[in-house]
Order: structure tokens, then C-alpha cells, then sequence
């Protein structure tokens, strides 16, 4: 990333009330145990977040 393409989503981040286009997608199937078992992935791939770090409501 260049440091303008770089400075160019930090103020995006703090000024866009949309997240990301990366988050929206990838966000809520990391956390979740099922997408993991459903598409096989293994533990520590982009696909799936540490138990410790997942965001968990109930």
C-alpha cells in the first residue's frame, strides 16, 4: 500500500459511516465456529479467528 492509498483509508475509516468492504464480508464469517466447520477451514487461516479474539453475543 502507498502511503497515499494508506493516508487515503485512514480518513475514510474515521469519516465513512460504511465499514470497509473487507470487513463487511470477512467480518461476521470469522467468528463464526460453523462457517469454519461448514467450508473446512483450518485453524490460523485468514478465515478464522482465534477463539480468544472472537466476538461472541450469546
Amino acid at each position: 500500500m502507498t502511503r497515499r492509498s494508506t493516508e487515503a483509508a485512514r480518513q475514510r475509516a474515521l469519516t465513512d459511516s460504511h465499514s470497509p468492504a473487507f470487513l463487511r464480508v470477512k467480518g461476521p464469517d470469522v467468528n463464526l465456529p460453523q462457517f469454519q466447520q461448514a467450508f473446512s477451514c483450518p485453524a490460523g487461516s485468514p478465515m478464522v479467528a482465534p477463539a480468544a479474539n472472537r466476538c461472541e453475543v450469546w
